[in-house]
């Protein structure tokens, strides 16, 4: 029986067939392995995997679950996830591109979905919170790369300027000026050493 072509990869012309995409497939220690140009490889390095993993509905499914993992670890962050699903969670990305286009805000790089690398690719979409005593809200939550979410997340707010790119750093206190204004007068780099109630409002 000739394969339907709607079980084809569309780029390579593989019968995709059981999480097979037509590729030999055996067993080692329970792990599934595809023989790729006489190699046995894992399912990541296999180039259909890779295109369908990096397909955006499906990088933000594995976002969304990464982030109800974290806030199961971090108890003490205020709030709570505001996305339910992660078709809430692409909304806010598709709301944010409406105002700045494919582009991280902060390093004006093109924004990427790109899996199955093996290395951490920079400049994937990555789900940065703004303040990090403040869980994933959508108020707190700046799609950027992943880059620029290593680097700052290592540092204090009046460090940034010593140590990345002010213009980077300028667009980024200017994002935190517009979406949290009521926190103008306490200072940024000591938020995380205050007190938070219930209702994610600072202590007196």
């Amino acid at each position: 029986m000739k394969p339907n072509n709607r079980n084809r990869d569309p780029d390579t012309g593989r019968i995709i067939k059981g999480g097979g995409w037509g590729y030999e497939i055996k067993y080692d220690n329970k792990k599934r392995l595809y023989k790729l140009n006489n190699d046995w490889v894992i399912k990541s390095q296999i180039p259909e995997y890779k295109k369908w993993a990096s397909k955006e509905n499906i990088f933000f499914h594995s976002m969304y679950e990464k982030i109800k993992q974290r806030s199961k670890k971090h108890k003490k962050w205020v709030g709570q996830i505001e996305f339910k699903s992660k078709e809430d969670l692409l909304y806010h990305w598709h709301k944010q591109k409406e105002k700045y286009g494919n582009k991280c805000p902060i390093t004006k790089q093109i924004l990427t979905t790109k899996r199955g690398t093996g290395i951490t690719t920079m400049t994937n979409i990555s789900p940065d919170r703004l303040f990090s005593p403040i869980h994933y809200t959508k108020q707190n939550v700046l799609f950027t790369t992943t880059g620029w979410n290593l680097c700052k997340n290592a540092l204090k707010y009046y460090q940034m300027p010593i140590y990345l790119k002010h213009e980077n750093c300028q667009r980024y206190f200017k994002i935190l000026h517009e979406r949290f204004p009521e926190y103008e007068d306490i200072g940024w780099e000591v938020i995380d050493g205050h007190d938070w109630n219930n209702e994610g409002e600072i202590k007196n």
